[in-house]
């Protein structure tokens, strides 16, 4: 953090742990905060904040007991953690409204002037793409959709802005598959 303070990087770090005696949640993530806030160093000095971003995510296995229609809830709002987390971009936008049969279909989030769109299903990419072009920034766009055949540029040429098609990892594809395809 004090690398990236003094240059202006971009350095990221992920802190995993089993979380034993609560370590994570009680003493490292509030350690992190206090320096990306303000805190007094050894000798007691002063140290200004040192900026940054600060997300806790836990995992856990997602139970099969429950619904189908729960099970792919749980799925989605895992599979955007994770997509957020590998754009480090976490912002929701919020466009539901207008639509409610659109929940967990379509998650959109931002970060300054980037756009990171996750597509769940297929069946709604009309809506997707209505909702794309209705974004206030019509650049940097990354678009992630959930289908069983490659994806590219063509599937969304009547988008109005510049956007990138990024593939999905594929131990999330497949685990996405085997849920929503039950």
């Amino acid at each position: 953090m004090e690398l990236n303070k003094e240059d202006w990087g971009d350095r990221k770090f992920i802190l995993a742990t089993n979380n034993e005696n609560n370590i994570c949640e009680e003493v490292t993530y509030e350690r992190v905060k206090r320096v990306m806030n303000w805190y007094k160093n050894l000798k007691w000095d002063d140290v200004k904040e040192l900026g940054g971003n600060l997300k806790y995510l836990k995992t856990d296995f997602i139970d099969k007991h429950n619904s189908n229609d729960d099970l792919r809830k749980r799925m989605v709002d895992r599979c955007s953690e994770l997509l957020c987390l590998k754009e480090n971009i976490w912002e929701v936008v919020d466009f539901e409204s207008w639509n409610q049969k659109i929940e967990n279909k379509i998650k959109i989030f931002k970060k300054q002037d980037k756009y990171l769109a996750i597509l769940y299903d297929m069946f709604f990419v009309w809506e997707f793409k209505k909702i794309l072009n209705s974004l206030e920034e019509k650049e940097n766009i990354l678009i992630y959709a959930f289908s069983h055949y490659k994806i590219d540029s063509d599937d969304f040429e009547e988008l109005k802005m510049n956007f990138e098609i990024e593939e999905i990892p594929d131990p999330i594809l497949e685990v996405y598959d085997s849920i929503f395809w039950l």
